[in-house]
């Protein structure tokens, strides 16, 4: 990505010919080069997990309204039901780990009504055991890795192994989805 000051790209800190990634490839570049220990950034198409692995970091991408978005304001206003998700940027899993107890504590949410509440909280977990839905294919984005659809079959073999029910599903095609949503 091009610094629209300066018209020059971000550097990778690992290979100076090479991007850092999406909208947040300066913070994971600051984090690489041990200038920030984490940030957090809105996700919805990768901002947060392409610059995080081109970087060689972790990152995670909550459940919607899992962070309040009083944190970082997240939703883009001109496009109703698109919601980007705020997430860490670290140098390991614990570090993402903390910073997400730290950004879900209980008096963080207190004025935001949409939260969703840890599951612990809400019982969830005493369901057991629970019935996921799962996508491998939308008919609308084709997968750019062949890897991903092996990943998401690798996480339902490892569920259902754990006793839980995986149902397929298939959304509808996006430009439908649009149109219904816009009545």
């Amino acid at each position: 990505p091009k610094n629209q000051m300066f018209k020059k790209g971000v550097k990778n800190p690992y290979a100076e010919t090479r991007t850092t990634g999406g909208s947040t490839s300066g913070d994971a570049a600051m984090i690489a080069l041990n200038c920030v220990p984490l940030c957090f950034a809105s996700d919805a198409a990768g901002s947060v997990r392409l610059p995080a692995s081109f970087c060689g970091l972790y990152s995670l991408k909550p459940t919607t309204l899992r962070i309040s978005n009083r944190v970082h304001g997240a939703r883009y206003r001109d496009c109703p039901g698109f919601i980007a998700v705020d997430g860490p940027i670290g140098r390991s899993v614990e570090d993402l780990e903390l910073a997400m107890q730290v950004i879900t504590e209980k008096e963080a949410y207190a004025n935001d009504h949409l939260v969703a509440r840890a599951l612990e909280e809400r019982g969830v977990l005493e369901v057991w055991p629970f019935v996921i839905g799962y996508v491998l294919e939308d008919n609308s984005i084709i997968d750019t890795p062949a890897c991903s659809s092996r990943a998401v079959q690798m996480s339902v073999d490892a569920l259902r192994a754990h006793g839980h029910t995986l149902v397929p599903f298939s959304p509808p095609n996006n430009y439908t989805a649009f149109l219904e949503t816009v009545k």
